[in-house]
């Protein structure tokens, strides 16, 4: 576990027999639970010899499946004004949109600094983590029957230790790796110029015909099932 990072579970498993590993297929470890959202590498080496590579990705991986979308009455085109609480009560009917019944807001700080900020074609776990950074804040999910309760509140520990880098420092090698965003794509969202549409024209740019801001995406239905 990587804090505001990764979240992930890596297993390498021998068989002497084939195993079906499905995308969905879940593992409780360290009191959560995390789902198999690709496919393992597969290795046969013998006649009676398997080796699957697995890798389960924890809850707040859901939050790269939901977009963020800014609440049309009250934004100013990928722009909204508030404070943290309201953009994190808007993460998480985000998140329920794709998620019913699955996402609640739990701890935050409260009375924290109004904020004019921007989000364009942001998935929930990007804005998350930067909501994070841009109130010095760091983020923990509690997951109870099936529910994720999101806090906002002190999740890493300090540890008073001092490494060096090289041969007589103790570690030989760093590496920062950020979160892979990489998601199946269902629905995309459409928008076009901002030139020439009037001034009866509710938002900032080109919808597609008939449809508001949030409404403006193409869907494939065979996807989503």
């Amino acid at each position: 576990v990587a804090l505001l990072g990764d979240d992930i579970v890596e297993l390498t498993v021998t068989s002497a027999y084939p195993i079906e590993f499905a995308l969905g297929d879940t593992i409780e470890a360290f009191g959560k639970t995390y789902t198999l959202n690709v496919l393992p590498n597969v290795k046969k080496t013998g006649t009676k010899k398997f080796t699957y590579d697995l890798t389960f990705e924890g809850v707040q991986y859901e939050l790269i499946d939901a977009q963020f979308l800014l609440p049309e009455d009250r934004a100013t085109g990928d722009t909204l004004t508030a404070d943290l609480e309201t953009f994190l009560r808007l993460l998480v009917e985000n998140a329920d949109r794709v998620f019913p019944g699955k996402w609640v807001l739990g701890l935050f700080p409260a009375d924290t600094e109004v904020k004019n900020l921007s989000f364009a074609g942001e998935n929930c776990l990007s804005v998350l983590q930067s909501l994070c950074a841009e109130y010095g804040q760091e983020f923990e999910i509690e997951q109870v029957n099936g529910v994720r309760t999101l806090h906002i509140r002190t999740a890493g520990e300090h540890f008073t230790y001092t490494f060096r880098y090289g041969r007589t420092g103790g570690l030989y090698e760093l590496t920062r790796q950020n979160i892979n965003s990489k998601s199946l794509v269902t629905r995309l969202y459409v928008y076009g110029g901002t030139s020439n549409l009037g001034s009866t024209y509710r938002h900032s740019r080109l919808c597609l015909p008939g449809k508001s801001k949030n409404l403006s995406y193409i869907e494939n239905a065979a996807a989503v099932t």
